[in-house]
């Protein structure tokens, strides 16, 4: 599995979102580390996914404390 950390910007979340698809297509069970934003900006990331149709689980603490 990947983890892909979210972090910075709005144009670097949608970048790392980008590539996070990317690894997806390339057959790779992906997921984002969004553990590190505030709940506002973790809100904003989960709404553009939403309106996108991007389905890209939330990795939980145990699997960002694993990789």
């Amino acid at each position: 599995m990947k983890i892909v950390n979210i972090y910075g910007g709005l144009g670097n979340a949608l970048f790392q979102i980008s590539f996070a698809l990317h690894l997806r297509e390339q057959g790779y069970n992906v997921k984002l580390d969004m553990l590190g934003l505030d709940e506002n900006y973790k809100r904003k990331i989960k709404h553009i996914l939403k309106y996108c149709n991007v389905e890209l689980e939330e990795c939980s603490y145990y699997e960002r404390l694993s990789s």
